[in-house]
């Protein structure tokens, strides 16, 4: 049947006939789930899920067991699994998704689980991604892994993928950038306390952009140690210059005081 065959018109209203069993079984399966949650029937619940899962048929039960989630068990604890299962497909780190995947209660199968699963499979596919080029940097295809990096990079932050997984392969891009870095620095181009700001609020930065700010406060506190080394050791060469100073302030105190007339010679004179 096309739509437009499906659809036909009463005095009030248009009605339109399911377009195949997947319709038909869509509106039967959020009924019979509302119906479990509704009173708590474990059996009834279970034996829809293996439905859906066999069928492809996919209910958003989200809203339905919310409405439950206070006065029933069921609707309690899948509104309680289904809303972590949210926050972490909404996160980006793959092991986390994983285990809210398994924590589900009922092993339900539902559009939610559906897209958490589709969203972890790419996550995952993303990261195989990164640690591959990650791998030619320590066989030590350093131009080839940078440029894997580079293709790579958009879509880290576009998806958002995140762990210490990343965070290694991260941390080994930008090491083989600075050994491979035969610039001259001038000098800091960044104030601490810019730095430290942005580091403070790098909740709202990108993968990318944390691990730049955090490069560049790395690089000004280790120029900030080399100065007060240079400092230290400029003060340490000026001591002994001090010590002959004192010396030499010391001797003429001495003479001036040797060489001042006494009481006796000044009444003689006067």
């Amino acid at each position: 049947h096309t739509l437009s065959s499906a659809v036909v018109f009463s005095k009030y209203k248009q009605h339109q006939f399911p377009l195949g069993d997947s319709c038909i079984w869509l509106s039967l399966s959020r009924f019979l789930f509302q119906l479990a949650i509704d009173n708590d029937r474990d059996v009834l619940l279970t034996s829809l899920s293996e439905f859906c899962g066999t069928h492809q048929v996919y209910v958003r039960l989200l809203d339905i067991a919310a409405r439950k989630s206070e006065t029933t068990r069921i609707g309690g604890r899948l509104t309680k699994s289904l809303r972590d299962l949210d926050a972490k497909a909404r996160g980006g780190e793959p092991s986390e998704l994983q285990q809210s995947l398994q924590r589900v209660s009922f092993n339900i199968k539902c559009a939610e689980v559906q897209e958490a699963e589709k969203r972890l499979a790419q996550l995952n596919h993303l990261l195989q991604r990164v640690q591959s080029a990650a791998e030619k940097l320590d066989r030590g295809y350093v131009q080839i892994g940078c440029e894997e990096f580079e293709i790579l990079m958009p879509e880290v932050d576009a998806s958002g993928l995140q762990g210490p997984e990343v965070e290694e392969a991260m941390h080994k891009l930008h090491a083989a950038k600075a050994r491979n870095d035969s610039k001259d620095r001038a000098g800091p181009t960044h104030s601490l306390a810019s730095l430290t700001d942005a580091l403070r609020n790098k909740g709202h930065m990108t993968l990318t952009q944390r691990l730049r700010v955090q490069d560049q406060f790395n690089e000004l506190e280790q120029q900030v140690v080399a100065l007060k080394a240079e400092r230290d050791a400029a003060l340490a060469q000026a001591a002994p210059a001090q010590e002959e100073l004192e010396r030499l302030r010391a001797e003429r105190d001495a003479a001036l005081a040797a060489a001042a007339p006494s009481e006796e010679e000044v009444a003689e004179c006067r």
